[in-house]
């Protein structure tokens, strides 16, 4: 950031948006792991039905 970064006047919203990125990044990695969770275990579902003929 450095030289661009604005300076901050209100602490409160300063702390919400900061909030709202954690929040947001936490979304996104959850979402992710989900994604690859349900990914992994169709592809284990699949290599299974393989197996099987």
């Amino acid at each position: 950031m450095g030289k661009y970064e604005k300076p901050q006047r209100n602490d409160v919203n300063s702390t919400e948006r900061s909030d709202i990125l954690v929040f947001n990044c936490y979304l996104c990695h959850v979402s992710f792991l989900l994604t690859c969770y349900v990914c992994s275990t169709k592809i284990g579902e699949i290599s299974d039905y393989i197996q099987v003929f």
